[in-house]
């Protein structure tokens, strides 16, 4: 269905190539100026969406939620529901152990993101990010871009292709959230940075509160350093906070483990919703989805939950623990693996096998075994044909599309898409200037 549509797509922009030519134009010259559409610095706007079929769409739901699902309950599965043992395992010092362990419990707003690559024999989950801290989050504003220019829209009405906005997803889940904790029509919402990374952020973290005011909440960002415990509450100033919506990531923490504490104590006094607790971390991470590849193969797993895993999720192996055997297998099949940081992303530091001399792959396998790498098995994605206006006329880019798939407390919650070119053949990420892009379903 979906090469079909975009067939189709292309085939609107050239009827009219003048027209055609405008309307990507106009699309890359709003992405250039329009602060609500920047990503990073480099970042532009891929010249269509791509399409997903509802039963697509509908699929990604129903194996998402289950990979999540799975994801959350490896301490039980895995560890006899040891919560450190687990921490252990990805990496987690004292401080952030016991903020996991302090919050594990607390599955009030679960949102997450999977990066998938579309292979030949379908989608393949290379990371699943569990956190409220996702890239994308704010992309809205991406597909109001499309609808803006008349050749777009109309195509996009033609065919009966909607939207849907993580925002929304997200709105939801705070929404049924602060309402099972009757915390009133227009909950406080803070944006919570960290006071290093905060100036980096506050322009974008202040747009995404005003995206978030327009769903009905009071929201504002601030960072952890401006927090205060006062009477059981955690406050900023003079507002006090229903809903911590955490910005900051628990790799954070180690520079000042102190400022923890309020929002701990306020967490525990049954004051402060977390969207979301800090077992985000434990879970949504590729060491744990290499304990998920590996450990859904024992006993502690049904058929039907193995058949989800090795459908979605490439063969992954956590480095931490693996003796000689890894090593050997990881350099007799260096053309079919990757190597990548536990805690790595936008894919700074990744490593294609395939394009990586057999010297250096063999150098830098070694020095993974005992520290917080995985190895994964490559996913080939099948490339795009992309509009654009590069050398001035009207042309098509061959593009490998990375598609961020959310998932929001257990319903679909819109894609973000990164795309490079094909030409490059490999790391598709923040750290290599991606393109970004957004996807329109069947309504």
């Amino acid at each position: 269905m979906t090469s079909a549509v975009a067939e189709r797509l292309h085939a609107a922009l050239l009827e009219d190539r003048t027209r055609g030519r405008e309307a990507v134009r106009a699309l890359q010259e709003r992405a250039a100026r329009d602060p609500y559409l920047k990503t990073t610095a480099d970042s532009r706007m891929l010249g269509r969406p791509l399409f997903l079929a509802a039963s697509e769409r509908d699929a990604l739901e129903r194996d998402l939620s289950g990979l999540v699902d799975l994801l959350l309950d490896l301490p039980d599965r895995l560890f006899d529901g040891d919560v450190a043992a687990m921490c252990d395992m990805t990496g987690l010092d004292a401080h952030q152990r016991a903020a996991v362990q302090a919050t594990w419990r607390d599955r009030d707003v679960v949102l997450s993101r999977a990066d998938l690559l579309r292979g030949a024999d379908g989608f393949r989950a290379i990371e699943v990010n569990v956190h409220s801290s996702l890239g994308g989050i704010d992309s809205g504003p991406w597909h109001r871009a499309f609808l803006s220019q008349a050749l777009y829209r109309e195509f996009l009405a033609a065919e009966g292709l909607a939207y849907v906005d993580p925002l929304d997803g997200v709105a939801r889940a705070l929404r049924s959230a602060t309402q099972r904790r009757r915390l009133g029509d227009r909950p406080t919402v803070a944006i919570v940075d960290w006071p290093t990374t905060f100036p980096l952020y506050a322009p974008r973290l202040r747009r995404l509160a005003r995206l978030l005011e327009a769903h009905g909440f009071s929201a504002f960002a601030c960072h952890a350093g401006e927090l205060e415990l006062r009477d059981g509450r955690l406050v900023h100033g003079s507002r006090e906070i229903d809903v911590l919506y955490r910005i900051f990531l628990l790799g954070d923490v180690p520079e000042a483990p102190d400022l923890l504490d309020p929002i701990l104590a306020a967490h525990a006094s049954g004051t402060l919703l977390l969207a979301m607790g800090f077992a985000a971390e434990l879970v949504g991470n590729k060491a744990s989805l290499a304990l998920l590849s590996e450990g859904v193969e024992g006993s502690g797993f049904g058929d039907a939950e193995r058949a989800l895993v090795r459908r979605l999720v490439p063969w992954t192996r956590l480095t931490l623990s693996a003796g000689e055997g890894l090593a050997e297998l990881a350099v007799r099949r260096r053309e079919q693996l990757v190597l990548k940081p536990a805690d790595g992303h936008a894919a700074r530091d990744v490593l294609l096998g395939s394009a990586t001399s057999p010297r250096e792959w063999r150098a830098a396998v070694d020095r993974a075994i005992g520290a917080f790498w995985v190895l994964q098995e490559r996913v080939r994605p099948l490339t795009e044909l992309v509009p654009s206006v590069d050398t001035g006329d009207l042309g098509f880019d061959e593009v490998e599309v990375n598609w961020g798939v959310f998932v929001m407390s257990g319903r679909y919650g819109g894609t973000m898409l990164r795309a490079a070119p094909a030409a490059r053949a490999g790391l598709i990420g923040a750290a290599h200037t991606a393109a970004i892009g957004c996807c329109f379903c069947e309504a």
